[in-house]
């Protein structure tokens, strides 16, 4: 039997969102890849070996991981849950952990022993360190890919806190480790908010699990401390070839069972070594940790001593000099020799480049770079270096840790530090070693009291346009120092960028959260607190946390209502401001239908004051009305939202006329914003100009400031790729849909609560561009994560997040049924109905069109898959509710009711209901007859198919004669077929052909009537 024209099947995308190898040891390391930011090269095999001679000239040589002085023991805990997650049953793929604990813990001699024993059972380890800028690029001796034999590749990345976040999701994303199975072991000192920020964006980003394994105190009881301690000093005591018997002379420190200092390993190894050290050379045990390191400090300056006054070949540099540039590496970290000169001449080291290189030349003899090309190696490990930075500066306490401080370093930070910043926030303007100087400040003066009230403190009080440039971590850190002076925080945020800044806006928030609570309790004044209130809910919101900041912005909106009722002085302009801010974050946490009224009071107000002083209140007579227009159009009230936003974009160009500089921004967001409502208004002609014009200023603006404006473009970019793709230009909206996708993929690991939902949003559209272009292979996995990202942002805010999901959702079942997966795509098809559904309750305007939409789609697919007594009633309900939505917007919702309906009348036909289709396939006729005489060209191919439907059904209903009227109209409808309606066409012929075997006489009849021939003669022989 001959089948129906295929009806066109509402499977409706939702819409659119808006040179040197590195020496080593005894051996070199191979380099596997190299990239600007960071190296991948073959972990130590071996420990480096201990020259006798050397450590004993340099005894905190012996203290470094990489010796091995101190054989390892214990920790076979840590060592099991380590085993367990690189043999995990995850199978191939990319595993990440992070070890974690405070300095002295540990954790590199752990991931030493745990590269050890990967190797022996047959893993490659390899390590990634970072490049230190400008250094110069190393030749990679071995191919970057994981072994197909063997168990995998193990990845150790040690001060992983200290590489840019950036840098660290680059190497993450590496090629050479997207094959096989890859664990990634990064070792670090916190986890907290950092941690977070990345585990969230491994989730989500490269959908593999991330977890922390936290690295308790080995020495947490004084048995065991005794242990640690009596092993560490007889190995000390071999390296430094004391004579046999002696060490067992040696006392544990009076401390040791009690101090919580020495709960640290690292404590325990400098005690030890400090005490065999001493006893080598007749002196006194260091009594204390403090004193300890004091002591293998002073043996440090001692060796720049000796080496100045050796013949032959003294050493240039005396022992003050080189004491100064080891104090200055502390803080910079390795430097390229260029950077290395400068910061040398800034800290009153060298006034020529001669006497900067023959410094630097100097210090690498003593600590010789672990990287090639860079210089300025700072003292190992990191607690001995913080140690000996504190103690260079005056005012430690007791005083008897003085001897080795120096007045110059006290004026060094500052010198150093003495650098063009460039405008607040402008990260890029600093030296690469002001963000690192800056951080290890901070981390410093945890430790040491001094450092904070005479350096850190100081220094940010006279310069505090530095503090940008830490970065956000930075900062958040400084805000929750101990015993920080709310005041000193409050001359510090008077210099951070007033608006967004991607890289600060978390430790922005952590530092507003800190001093709005210290200024609402110093004063009484409602004015102040209201105004505390708005200002904490913006930090809040660029942060991402955007219900703590809704709860601020609605005691702000209380305060001003109270003070407008009883104060005779006028708050409107502050009342308006405040509202508006509500109903944005109303609407970005869900509540829709709540932040409308709100968002119309505020116009009011603003209309109101722009009436009495325009050149005042436009501003805001302009912002208000950009946001009302949103509001209208989240709601279902398109028609309204329109002219709204239209006036909206004219205010801003008067604006913008008068002073560009200024209200740039705010021109660049209104077009954005019109841009979406004309091509929701399938308006695409206009759409596509004005999208345009958007992503010019935007492009210009990140120019200017990138951290600023760098979401905004990201924003842009992406409404112009689906204005460009519904227009049919989708090769040209996919190169910008990628670029929009990296700038959000970016934003998201700088802070994945503020920028995740965007990033979701971004990888739906970019999956409907590859779909649209026959990529399907791509589109899938985009569009699966897509899903996954956004289930599970719903899971966290339900409200805020579901019509998200609802779309996601939409649009995966879509691909998956263009790949010919109809049986996986029902349920995400489904799911999409349900949510949408639950959407309705909450808001049923404004979801109405999805809901229509996704019922009817789901319909059409288990019509597909053969369950068409379930399709029946979904279809049913999605064209009620078409019913409903042509009442309020005939032209936008036609199209789709009368492809509802062509769909519901095959499905009634299809379960031996002709009789009752007849009727539905009358009303959908007529529908597409409406619109193709509207627009022939787009609607004209919808005509035909339904009159074929309509002519199949009558023939299924036995009214053979009555069929023949709608296919003769079908065949017909063009002068001149086009050569795409050919197969149309010939089902249409083969419908007449059914039929006419069924009721010749009465379709030959009703045929000649209207073409003047028979039917059998028209088909010929």
């Amino acid at each position: 039997m001959t089948e129906p024209p295929v009806a066109a099947q509402t499977q409706v995308n939702a819409p659119r969102a808006g040179g040197v190898v590195n020496a080593v040891q005894d051996g070199v390391l191979n380099v596997h890849q190299w990239k600007p930011a960071y190296r991948l090269e073959d972990f130590p095999a071996a420990p480096r070996p201990v020259q006798a001679a050397r450590v004993q000239r340099q005894p905190s040589l012996l203290l470094r991981a990489g010796y091995r002085a101190v054989p390892f023991s214990g920790r076979e805990d840590d060592l099991r849950r380590l085993s367990a997650w690189r043999d995990g049953d995850e199978g191939p793929g990319l595993g990440v952990r992070l070890l974690h604990g405070p300095g002295g813990q540990g954790k590199t001699r752990l991931a030493a022993r745990f590269a050890e024993l990967s190797r022996a059972a047959g893993w490659q380890v390899w390590q990634a360190t970072a490049n230190a800028p400008g250094t110069a690029e190393a030749q990679a001796t071995a191919d970057a890919q994981v072994p197909a034999d063997g168990p995998g590749v193990l990845v150790v990345v040690d001060y992983a806190e200290r590489w840019p976040v950036p840098a660290l999701y680059e190497l993450l994303q590496e090629p050479a480790l997207s094959t096989g199975r890859v664990r990634v072991l990064l070792l670090a000192r916190p986890a907290g908010v950092w941690w977070d920020s990345i585990a969230a964006w491994i989730d989500r980003v490269l959908d593999t699990d991330a977890d922390a394994q936290p690295l308790s105190p080995l020495v947490a009881g004084p048995d065991l401390r005794q242990r640690l301690f009596a092993d560490a000093r007889d190995h000390f005591a071999t390296h430094l070839r004391l004579p046999p018997g002696q060490a067992a002379t040696i006392a544990p420190p009076a401390g040791l069972a009690d101090d919580e200092a020495y709960a640290q390993v690292l404590t325990v190894h400098i005690a030890a070594l400090a005490a065999v050290d001493a006893l080598r050379h007749g002196e006194e045990e260091p009594a204390g940790p403090a004193r300890a390191s004091a002591y293998l400090l002073r043996r440090e300056r001692e060796h720049w001593a000796e080496l100045h006054r050796r013949t032959p070949e003294p050493m240039a540099s005396d022992p003050t000099a080189l004491g100064r540039a080891v104090f200055t590496a502390t803080f910079t970290r390795p430097l390229a020799r260029p950077h290395a000169r400068a910061v040398l001449r800034l800290a009153a080291l060298a006034e020529t480049v001669e006497q900067a290189n023959t410094l630097l030349d100097d210090h690498g003899y003593c600590y010789p770079p672990a990287q090639p090309g860079t210089v300025l190696e700072p003292l190992y490990p990191d607690r001995l270096a913080e140690d000996f930075a504190a103690l260079s500066l005056p005012g430690a306490e007791p005083a008897v840790l003085q001897a080795g401080a120096d007045d110059w370093a006290g004026h060094a930070l500052a010198g150093l530090l003495a650098v063009p910043a460039g405008p607040a926030g402008e990260q890029g303007q600093a030296p690469p070693w002001v963000r690192p100087a800056l951080t290890m400040l901070i981390e410093t003066a945890r430790r040491w009291p001094h450092v904070a009230t005479t350096q850190l403190y100081p220094l940010l009080a006279a310069r505090p346009e530095l503090m940008p440039h830490a970065g956000g971590a930075a900062l958040a850190r400084l805000a929750n120092l101990p015993g920080v002076d709310p005041d000193l925080l409050g001359h510090v945020e008077d210099h951070l960028p007033a608006g967004r800044h991607i890289d600060l806006d978390i430790g922005m928030a952590a530092l507003s959260t800190r001093l709005t609570g210290h200024y609402l309790a110093a004063t009484t004044d409602p004015d102040a607190h209201a105004a505390l209130h708005v200002n904490h809910a913006i930090r809040l919101v660029h942060a991402g946390q955007h219900h703590a900041a809704l709860e601020s912005c609605q005691r702000a909106v209380d305060l001003y209502r109270r003070l407008s009722e009883h104060d005779e002085e006028d708050r409107r302009p502050e009342l308006a401001g405040a509202l508006n801010n509500l109903a944005n974050l109303l609407s970005t946490v869900g509540r829709r239908a709540e932040a409308l009224p709100i968002s119309e009071h505020a116009v009011r107000l603003c209309d109101d004051l722009a009436a009495h002083d325009r050149d005042t209140y436009l501003p805001d007579l302009a912002m208000s009305l950009t946001n009302h227009a949103a509001r209208l159009a989240e709601t279902g009230r398109l028609e309204e939202a329109l002219p709204v936003s239209e006036q909206a974009v004219q205010l801003y160009d008067e604006l913008a006329a008068r002073d560009r500089d200024v209200y740039l921004p705010d021109l660049a967001m209104a077009l954005n914003n019109h841009a979406n409502r004309l091509r929701a208004a399938w308006r695409l002609d206009e759409a596509l100009l004005i999208s345009e014009q958007a992503v010019q200023l935007y492009d210009e603006l990140a120019t200017r400031d990138r951290e600023a404006h760098l979401p905004d473009l990201a924003s842009s970019l992406d409404n112009r790729a689906t204005v460009l793709a519904e227009t049919g230009r989708v090769a040209e909206a996919l190169p910008i849909s990628e670029r929009a996708l990296r700038l959000r993929r970016h934003l998201a690991g700088v802070n994945q609560d503020a920028y995740l939902p965007a990033l979701a949003l971004s990888l739906n559209n970019h999956a409907l561009l590859l779909a649209d272009l026959g990529r399907l292979e791509e589109a899938l996995p985009m569009s699966e994560q897509a899903v996954r990202l956004c289930g599970e942002l719903a899971a966290l805010d339900r409200v805020a997040r579901l019509p998200d999901l609802a779309m996601a959702l939409t649009n995966h079942a879509t691909r998956l049924t263009e790949a010919g997966r109809l049986l996986d795509a029902l349920p995400y098809s489904e799911q999409a109905a349900l949510a949408y559904g639950e959407l309705a309750e909450l808001d049923r305007e404004a979801v109405l069109p999805g809901l229509a939409r996704s019922l009817s789609t789901h319909a059409a697919r288990l019509a597909e898959a053969g369950r068409r007594d379930e399709a029946l009633p979904v279809a049913e309900l999605g064209i009620g509710l078409y019913d409903e939505l042509i009442g309020a917007d005939r032209h936008a919702h036609l199209p789709a009711l009368a492809t509802s309906l062509d769909n519901y009348a095959t499905l009634l036909t299809e379960t031996g209901r002709p009789r009752d289709a007849l009727p539905v396939t009358e009303r959908a006729v007529l529908l597409h007859g409406e619109l193709a005489d509207l627009n022939p060209d787009v609607y004209l191919p919808d005509r035909v198919r339904s009159l074929g439907i309509r002519g199949w059904t009558l023939t299924r209903a036995h009214r053979y004669g009555e069929a023949v009227v709608p296919l003769v109209e079908a065949l017909t409808a063009w002068e001149e077929p086009p050569g795409f309606a050919n197969d149309l066409l010939a089902t249409v012929v083969d419908l007449l052909r059914t039929a006419h075997r069924a009721g010749p006489d009465e379709v030959d009849t009703v045929f000649e009537a209207l073409t003047g021939d028979t039917l059998t003669e028209w088909l010929g022989p």
